[in-house]
């Protein structure tokens, strides 16, 4: 491959003793993956701009031209298909190293639920499979759809209002930093 694409912290995590890196160009989307990828000592780039997210890698010109280029992007199961439908367009050859599942555990949240009123003021959310498994797992329970909800992006945001979540921020990337400012400058 020409380039790889780390597309979250799970994907290096999972990823980086099978996979040799050599002369590629290694991409990391978000702050917490070129963390790891840091932590590894391998070089990358990081887009540019607060959200370093997919969107904004496909800005880069980097990316611009890549007529011929081979591409894996190593993900989850299901991703979005932006990027690697993107980079098709631009002439890319791209595979998909899906290396890790995102499921639903199976679990009972009814002892949550309970609790939930008295012990839960606000929720972070940073994908919408999560969003997702929390109102199958909650049974969309209105009290879960009235509690303050912080995500990631826009995307997240329309995706949560559709399911009928009432109360939504959005926060301006995905570090714990950006997370907690949100929840402060809203909730207190």
């Amino acid at each position: 491959y020409d380039d790889l694409i780390f597309v979250s912290p799970n994907a290096v995590r999972f990823a980086i003793a099978a996979i040799s890196i050599h002369h590629q160009r290694i991409f990391a989307i978000g702050g917490a993956t070129a963390n790891i990828l840091r932590q590894h000592h391998i070089q990358h780039h990081l887009p540019a701009g607060e959200k370093a997210d997919s969107e904004s890698l496909l800005a880069s010109p980097l990316l611009g031209e890549m007529q011929g280029r081979r591409v894996l992007i190593i993900r989850g199961n299901g991703g979005r298909p932006l990027l690697g439908d993107t980079l098709i367009k631009r002439g890319a050859v791209v595979d998909y190293a899906e290396i890790y599942q995102r499921r639903c555990p199976d679990v009972d949240a009814a002892p949550l639920l309970q609790k939930w009123p008295q012990q839960i003021d606000a929720v972070i959310v940073t994908s919408n499979a999560i969003i997702d498994n929390l109102l199958h797992l909650c049974r969309n329970h209105p009290v879960v759809l009235q509690t303050p909800l912080v995500v990631i992006s826009q995307r997240m945001m329309k995706h949560a209002q559709e399911l009928g979540f009432q109360q939504i921020q959005v926060a301006a990337g995905a570090s714990e930093t950006e997370l907690l400012h949100t929840l402060c400058q809203q909730w207190g």
